[in-house]
């Protein structure tokens, strides 16, 4: 009988875990990169299951695309002042401000969902985590020949709607996304940033 009741929960737990929501490069083997609607459904599903995440709008690019912010934490914080309330640092990641460069707007999902998921929970013990996985929403669906290492054939490009490199508008704060951007800097006081780049080019895995 309590071997029976083993096997009962040993399949329950494959079927959790078979239900959770894979990312793109998880469901084709890594030969394809997430378009900008993918990730945005990705992100819904996690968020409807977990009790630490939440999505807010981040800016609108010149498109008309959301650029989603992922806050992770278990005192559900979701405004800067409420992150100051926890006496708790933020950290900040973020992907695909270059959008050929796509490791880091695959490994940030799954990071997100690891930690929503409880699998990663530890990881807010001590902080408030807060992710854009797609920051140049425009530039991820022009795709275009990746100069890939080990990577999707095609991937999106490095400017924006307005053609625009966005990681070199820090200071002329011509686009919609940087300013928002540059604003959460001065509202969230990230204490760590990490800002993934790979050079046009990806080792998928």
């Amino acid at each position: 009988m309590r071997f029976v009741r083993l096997v009962v929960v040993l399949l329950l737990a494959v079927q959790a875990w078979a239900a959770e929501p894979v990312t793109v490069v998880e469901a084709t083997d890594y030969t394809r990169t997430s378009l900008y609607r993918e990730v945005l459904d990705f992100l819904q599903q996690v968020e409807r299951t977990s009790s630490v995440m939440a999505i807010a709008p981040l800016a609108t690019s010149t498109e008309g695309r959301m650029v989603p912010l992922v806050i992770l934490s278990k005192e559900r914080v979701r405004t800067p002042n409420e992150l100051r309330a926890t006496g708790k640092p933020a950290v900040l990641v973020m992907a695909n401000i270059h959008a050929g460069e796509v490791e880091g707007k695959e490994a940030s999902q799954m990071l997100i969902r690891e930690v929503a998921n409880g699998r990663l929970a530890g990881l807010l013990d001590h902080q408030v985590i807060l992710v854009i996985p797609i920051f140049n929403v425009d530039g991820n669906d022009k795709l275009g020949k990746n100069r890939h290492d080990k990577g999707p054939e095609l991937a999106g490009v490095r400017y924006n709607g307005q053609y625009l490199d966005l990681n070199r508008d820090y200071t002329k704060l011509e686009s919609p996304e940087v300013s928002a951007l540059v604003r959460l800097f001065n509202t969230w006081d990230p204490a760590l940033v990490v800002d993934m780049h790979t050079t046009n080019g990806s080792y998928h895995r």
